[in-house]
């Protein structure tokens, strides 16, 4: 009898059979063969992916601060139905930055804005003695990782560097806000990514670096943060008039808070007060009544941490002292429950990475 070989099949064939196996099965898979590989990768695969049901969606860690030290990380990973793997490092280590996702042709794109690649001291019990040549560089950098290729590339650099800025995505381009450098900043720049262009749009009304944010409809929300203090400001950017306004205040200054858009409404998560303490409030905004509200503690105190909305639960990650926890822990806000979820890997990240979730097909 005559064996069959790959080359028997067609790459629609191959798609087809391919599509049915699971998720954490295609990098086995895609090592047995080259042209298996390129199946895999191709975007009639995806295609097929998506027509046969799945849904899959995918968190995404990117670089970050390592515990005590505060050297910047190139370590990035990825988690799939709770299960973590090594995705390709950055090219460069680098904390500090903001993230972001916009759908390509193919896939969703990730997007990692400014930062700083050198560290300058400790972030628990240890200071690391520096010059002035070793103090953080804060770079004007963008890098995108491509999910087809699974590749990270420069793409047009930011009109300024920035770290600790802000970001969310509007009408299909990057919007990112403040942030610092050798001073606070105001200035708010847009990126688009068909044109590969950055253009300058209105500043903010105060310069802040360490807001939480986040984007319902056309609007950009940047709360809190420090300016000359620790602030409670909630400052709103429409891009259909491409201008900012301020809305209701948070209940209580906030500073290194995690921001996340949560069935239509803006929670800010732990964070530092007025006195730089940190704390574990949450609050909940609702855009359409424009007033907070209180939504209970998380069970310690966290600053510094970063938080995506996964699944129906609200998820964070990293986070800084009094409660340190570089694992993966979920809040579901209509149960008024935090659960613990599967442990992350990343037990060196404690603060200042990047986390995005997005669609794998």
């Amino acid at each position: 009898m005559e064996k069959l070989t790959l080359e028997a099949f067609d790459n629609n064939v191959l798609c087809d059979v391919l599509a049915r196996i699971p998720l954490p099965s295609h990098g086995s898979v895609a090592a047995a063969s080259l042209r298996l590989c390129q199946v895999i990768k191709s975007h009639s695969f995806r295609v097929t992916r998506r027509s046969s049901g799945w849904n899959e969606t995918c968190i995404v860690v990117v670089g970050g601060v390592e515990r005590n030290y505060g050297r910047p990380l190139d370590t990035c990973w990825a988690c799939v139905d709770l299960k973590w793997f090594k995705i390709p490092s950055l090219p460069v280590a680098q904390a500090g930055a903001c993230t972001a996702c916009l759908r390509s042709k193919d896939a969703y794109d990730v997007y990692l804005l400014g930062g700083f690649r050198r560290p300058c001291g400790g972030l628990v019990d240890q200071l690391i003695v520096v010059d002035e040549d070793d103090c953080p560089e804060v770079v004007d950098s963008v890098l995108k990782f491509d999910m087809t290729t699974w590749t990270w590339e420069y793409v047009e650099a930011m009109h300024c560097e920035r770290k600790y800025a802000t970001c969310g995505v509007l009408d299909g381009k990057i919007v990112i806000a403040g942030g610092h450098r050798n001073g606070i900043v105001a200035s708010v720049e847009a990126y688009d990514p068909l044109t590969n262009t950055w253009s300058i749009l209105e500043p903010m009304p105060d310069p802040v670096f360490g807001a939480a944010s986040g984007v319902i409809g056309n609007r950009l929300y940047v709360v809190g943060g420090f300016s000359t203090e620790v602030s409670d400001q909630l400052r709103v950017y429409d891009a259909r008039t491409q201008s900012w306004t301020l809305e209701e205040p948070l209940p209580g200054p906030r500073d290194s808070a995690a921001g996340v858009v949560h069935n239509g409404s803006l929670y800010i998560i732990g964070g530092c007060n007025e006195d730089e303490v940190p704390v574990s409030t949450v609050f909940r905004f609702d855009p359409l009544e424009k007033k907070w509200s209180d939504e209970g503690p998380l069970p310690a105190s966290r600053f510094g941490c970063q938080a995506i909305s996964h699944q129906g639960r609200i998820v964070l990650i990293g986070g800084g002292e009094p409660w340190e926890y570089d694992g993966l822990r979920s809040w579901s806000p209509c149960l008024n429950s935090y659960n613990f979820e599967d442990g992350s890997p990343v037990w060196h990240l404690l603060a200042e990475s990047g986390i995005v979730t997005l669609p794998l097909w």
